[in-house]
């Protein structure tokens, strides 16, 4: 074998083992390719469960205070001078000796804070119950009123942000 013969096998001997390093580079690539899109997609599918969990959560709160009274007075003995007997902005909440789920009105609900699991982790809420504007609904009001508005936040270990629901109440004489 001539010296000629000897160098070009030490070449092909290099291409070959730089062949096998960048087969092996673009496995790896695509392996943590795939990895990636399999965490993702995981990720998705979790979120999208929690997703539905979490907006169960708050229209289940939503209905079971639709079942009850609009004013602690209308339980008791409905007066003809409403709204002026109706709870005052700084007295919404639970009555003494209610606890949840047994309330009888929707202000009951305001301050409610609640940890919930479920298969797919652990939900929590905190709802806020207050007078609205009956102009724009949106805005707060420090005054008795014929609308309330429940705010429901839903957080849960899944989602960064909570899910947030809002519904309005109105009492009709």
């Amino acid at each position: 074998m001539s010296l000629l013969t000897k160098d070009f096998e030490g070449f092909n001997m290099g291409n070959n083992m730089l062949s096998v390093i960048c087969a092996g580079v673009i496995l790896f690539t695509a392996i943590l390719s795939i990895n990636r899109a399999i965490l993702h997609n995981y990720n998705a599918i979790s979120e999208s469960g929690m997703l539905i969990i979490s907006s169960s959560i708050g229209q289940e709160i939503i209905e079971e205070a639709n079942g009850k009274f609009f004013d602690e007075v209308l339980s008791v003995n409905p007066s003809p001078d409403l709204p002026n007997n109706f709870t005052a902005q700084d007295s919404l909440g639970k009555e003494y000796g209610e606890n949840y789920p047994v309330f009888d009105d929707i202000d009951d609900y305001n301050g409610l804070t609640k940890i919930i699991s479920t298969s797919s982790g652990k939900c929590s809420i905190a709802v806020k119950v207050g007078y609205v504007d009956s102009t724009n609904v949106e805005q707060w009001v420090n005054q008795k009123g014929f609308y309330k508005k429940m705010e429901i936040n839903v957080f849960n270990e899944v989602m960064p942000n909570p899910i947030k629901f809002s519904y309005l109440f109105c009492f009709r004489k």
